[in-house]
């Protein structure tokens, strides 16, 4: 089923799944007899999707200024020595954590 329908990592998928017989092995997941739905979508818009490996990307066009008065220098040296745009890329930090005693 997952190459039938084009499942990929992460698809949050809803169908029948077919209840154990009397007898059988327990097993951790019961297996889907139907698929109705693959992210709240239908089944074949799940098959047309790209990879994401083959899309474009958007590289920055716009230029964001840092610099806001003469008398600050840490925006302008950041203007200078690595300029910021608005694309599609960013740089995400995760979260602070409190130190453990």
């Amino acid at each position: 089923m997952v190459k039938k329908l084009g499942l990929r990592k992460g698809d949050l998928v809803t169908g029948v799944i077919r209840t154990p017989r009397e007898g059988e092995r327990k097993e951790k997941f019961n297996p889907m007899v139907r698929i109705d739905t693959i992210n709240g979508g239908e089944l074949e818009s799940a098959r047309q999707r790209p990879d994401f490996a083959k899309l474009t990307p958007l590289y920055p066009q716009e230029r964001l200024k840092l610099e806001t008065t003469p008398t600050q220098m840490a925006g302008r040296i950041i203007d200078l020595v690595a300029p910021i745009g608005k694309g599609q890329r960013h740089c995400s930090f995760p979260r602070r954590r409190p130190a453990r005693p």
